[in-house]
């Protein structure tokens, strides 16, 4: 009986260990878009500044 609770409890936590790591590579590759949009976003943004001297 507890080495069955044992074996299911492992196994959920695996499943939600791999939830997390799947759920964190996506933010992270969201958080790595949004970085590159706010550069070229800045970038623009100071061109036009530089354009209205």
């Amino acid at each position: 009986m507890i080495d069955q609770n044992r074996s299911k409890m492992e196994a959920r936590e695996l499943a939600y260990r791999s939830r997390l790591e799947k759920q964190f590579a996506g933010m992270d590759a969201r958080i790595g878009a949004l970085k590159a949009t706010q550069s070229y976003l800045e970038q623009q943004i100071t061109l036009w500044n530089n354009g209205n001297d």
